[in-house]
């Protein structure tokens, strides 16, 4: 069976409430991510890369709702990838789920050198990138979870 084969059966095979407890995780742990924990800094740096004096000062190109959707997203992304890895190499223990996630999170963060071209400060960059890794790990997490005790 070839590779891409092999990835489309695992895809298809996922169960779809896994993914959405999943991505409803990654969607509450970025509220408090963001909300909470990483906001005093965040709103700090982002309000700097925009060229206002306060966060508040920020005009906003879309609306929250739309945010939350592809945050969502993002989230079942994430979780199909994860059950993916786990399907195509045979994993089961929970080491196997975190070396998933982390795989995972190490190619979201791919694309963040366009921090360093795009002149943004580094402390939203690893914001970023600590999100990326907690959230994949949180997926590798659920997707244990569901696999073991529920499915």
């Amino acid at each position: 069976m070839t590779l891409s084969a092999l990835i489309c059966e695992a895809i298809m095979r996922t169960d779809p409430w896994t993914i959405l407890l999943a991505a409803l995780v990654q969607q509450l742990f970025s509220m408090v991510w963001f909300g909470l924990i990483v906001k005093t800094v965040a709103d700090y740096y982002l309000a700097a890369d925009k060229g206002v004096r306060r966060v508040e000062h920020i005009v906003y190109r879309y609306s929250p709702v739309f945010c939350c959707i592809t945050t969502f997203a993002a989230g079942a992304a994430r979780a199909v990838a994860v059950h993916t890895i786990i399907t195509v190499c045979n994993g089961k223990g929970l080491c196997d789920y975190q070396t998933a996630g982390v795989v995972v999170a190490l190619l979201t963060c791919i694309n963040q050198h366009q921090f360093f071209s795009c002149q943004r400060p580094l402390p939203l960059l690893l914001t970023e990138c600590g999100y990326e890794f907690a959230a994949a790990l949180l997926a590798s997490v659920c997707c244990l979870g569901m696999q073991t005790f529920v499915l």
